[in-house]
C-alpha cells in the first residue's frame, strides 16, 4: 500500500493556498503572528497530514505530461488566490513533500521531468524577486526566501588585474635627480621658482 499523500484537486489546492496564505508577507507591518494565526497553521498542517495518511495515490513524477498539467494547474491556482507559487507549494499540489521533488531532481538530473522543474524553480524564483522589486512583498521577505529556498548567495568576485608596472615606469637615480632639478630653477636672488 502507498503512503503517497493524494493529489489534490484545483479546488483543494485554491483552498489550500488561500489557507496557508500570510497577509504578513504582502503587507508592510511586521507585527508576529497571533495565537489564531497559528492554530490555522496547525489545522491546515493536520488537514494535510490526514490526506496523506488515507494512502491515495500521489503525481508520479516520471509522468512528465501530468506533471506539467498538474503544474499548470497550480499556477492557476496561484493566480486565483493571488499568491507567489512556490516548489514547496507545486510539491502539495502533485501530493508530495518538497523533499521528494528535490530528490527526484538530484537523482534525475537530466530526466525531463526534471529539467521542467529546474524551470519552474528559476520562474518561481524570478516571480518573488519581481514582486519584491515592485514593492509586492516585503524586500526582506523575498531576499530570505529566495536564499533560503532558490538557491540564492551573496558573491563577490575578484579578479585579479594584469600588473604590468604598477609603480610606474623604472627610471634610475640620475633621471629622477634631472627631472627634479629641471623643474626648479634658482634664480639669481637664490629663490626657488616652478
Amino acid at each position: 500500500m502507498s503512503h503517497n499523500p493524494p493529489a489534490p484537486s484545483y479546488p483543494e489546492i485554491v483552498n489550500d493556498l488561500q489557507e496557508r496564505k500570510s497577509p504578513r508577507i504582502y503587507k508592510a507591518d511586521n507585527a508576529e503572528f497571533t495565537d489564531q494565526r497559528i492554530s490555522d497553521l496547525v489545522r491546515t498542517g493536520t488537514a494535510e497530514l490526514a490526506r496523506i495518511a488515507d494512502g491515495t495515490q500521489a503525481v508520479n513524477l516520471t509522468d512528465t505530461d501530468t506533471v506539467k498539467r498538474r503544474t499548470m494547474i497550480y499556477l492557476r491556482a496561484c493566480e486565483e488566490v493571488a499568491t507567489i507559487p512556490s516548489m514547496s507549494g507545486l510539491a502539495r499540489s502533485f501530493g508530495l513533500s518538497t523533499e521528494a521533488l528535490n530528490k527526484h531532481r538530484r537523482q534525475k538530473p537530466n530526466s525531463e521531468t526534471s529539467v521542467w522543474l529546474e524551470i519552474c524553480h528559476d520562474a518561481f524564483a524570478d516571480m518573488m524577486a519581481e514582486s519584491a522589486l515592485r514593492g509586492t512583498v516585503q524586500p526582506v521577505v523575498a531576499i530570505f526566501t529566495l536564499k533560503a529556498r532558490s538557491g540564492w548567495r551573496d558573491t563577490l568576485t575578484i579578479e585579479q588585474a594584469p600588473i604590468n608596472n604598477p609603480l610606474g615606469d623604472s627610471r634610475s637615480q640620475e633621471e629622477l635627480l634631472n627631472e627634479y632639478l629641471n623643474e626648479y630653477t634658482i634664480d639669481e636672488r637664490g629663490a626657488g621658482n616652478e
